[in-house]
């Protein structure tokens, strides 16, 4: 048909559609962000707790020798 031959894909309307696609990636990318900035702050509160505990068996590991040798 002469209009099936004719007819031409509007570039707006494909580009549009790249944008929308771009923008859904973007949402997605910034979810992602978020998340690993999430699990950036709870690994950082891991390793603080982990001196905290590394501090406090010292801690005991000197009392402990203490009591030792006052007895």
């Amino acid at each position: 048909m002469y209009s099936n031959a004719v007819y031409v894909v509007k570039p707006s309307s494909n580009n549009d559609s790249c944008m929308r696609e771009m923008g859904q990636y973007i949402v997605k990318l910034l979810e992602m962000k978020n998340t690993v900035e999430s699990i950036e702050k709870r690994l950082y509160k891991v390793e603080e707790l982990q001196t905290k505990v590394a501090e406090l068996s010292g801690t005991v590991s000197d009392l402990s020798n203490n009591n030792s040798a006052a007895e």
